[in-house]
């Protein structure tokens, strides 16, 4: 049996509520694509309908189309009793109490680290992990968030997509970040999984933002958290204008939902920026640079906890 069908049962194993694996609530099929992602997300009622519907429940974005059908990966569908968890997974960490954001950059990252500097990561307490690379392809993104998806949701720890909202249902993440110049909300919403809306707890999307305005048009369209900045000029962003501390106090004022400033933050300037009025910070080149990550992670995290 193929390596992605027994990872991707294991992972169901460990995520579903124990009634859910075993018995007749457990039927395992041979089908490829996206169904697995779709079917671990959702519980149905009492009738316990197939998941043949997830396949073609995106439309043009067929199952026989996803980067894992085209590795050939078995996954499975299931049949799944009632049940009141609609979100991915048991002790999911919540979006509206996270504080420290990390980021994964493969810019920062030798690829042969990648699971190191993960768990360095989830250990050091971040919140949120994204999971960025400008340089990968789709097929070379997917396999990298593969890699991962197994550790953040044993740590209970949202996996969000950079610039790949279509990969949310094939790697099982959380969500999905895009840019000014990408997808919109609603798009990446849609191609994340919004087609099954009405019976599963929506993927998160997160919009960057770099001035009051964007803020304010990225949360009316529903955006389920913005980042803002660069506050400071960033090797991360090189050649984006910072935009300085200034307009932190009111972007916090004025939005509903979580705002998470970025870009040239580091433990030498955090205190500004949390006297400016910022809640929750994204730290990424000085934190995959630290020495102990881990170290680095949890002195943040307690400093924004103390502040909270």
């Amino acid at each position: 049996m193929r390596r992605g069908f027994s990872l991707g049962q294991e992972r169901f194993e460990k995520i579903c509520p124990p009634h859910c694996a075993t018995g007749s609530d457990f039927k395992v099929g041979s089908f490829a694509g996206t169904a697995l992602s779709f079917a671990r997300r959702r519980y149905t009622g009492a009738n316990r309908r197939p998941y043949t519907e997830a396949a073609t429940a995106r439309g043009p974005q067929r199952a026989s189309e996803s980067a894992a059908a085209k590795h050939g990966l078995e996954e499975v569908f299931f049949w799944l009793p009632f049940s009141p968890f609609l979100w991915l997974h048991h002790g999911m960490k919540s979006l509206a109490e996270a504080l420290l954001y990390g980021i994964l950059d493969m810019g920062y990252v030798p690829p042969a680290d990648v699971e190191r500097v993960t768990v360095a990561l989830l250990e050091g307490g971040v919140d949120v992990l994204q999971l960025r690379a400008k340089e990968a392809g789709e097929e070379e993104f997917e396999a990298l968030a593969r890699r991962i998806i197994g550790l953040t949701e044993a740590a209970g720890v949202p996996l969000i997509l950079n610039d790949y909202p279509q990969l949310v249902p094939s790697v099982g993440a959380q969500g999905a970040h895009v840019g000014q110049d990408d997808f919109s909300v609603d798009d990446a919403r849609w191609r994340a999984g919004r087609a099954l809306a009405a019976e599963v707890q929506l993927p998160l999307i997160g919009k960057s933002t770099h001035s009051l305005q964007q803020a304010a048009a990225a949360m009316e369209a529903g955006a389920d958290y913005i980042g803002f900045g660069p506050l400071y000029p960033t090797p991360t962003k090189p050649g984006r204008p910072s935009i300085g501390l200034k307009e932190i106090a009111q972007v916090q004022a004025t939005a509903k939902q979580p705002v998470f400033c970025i870009g040239g933050i580091k433990r030498e300037n955090l205190e500004a920026v949390l006297e400016a009025g910022a809640r929750r910070v994204v730290i990424v080149s000085q934190m995959l640079g630290a020495r102990d990550i881990a170290r680095y992670a949890s002195e943040v995290r307690a400093v924004l906890s103390a502040r909270r």
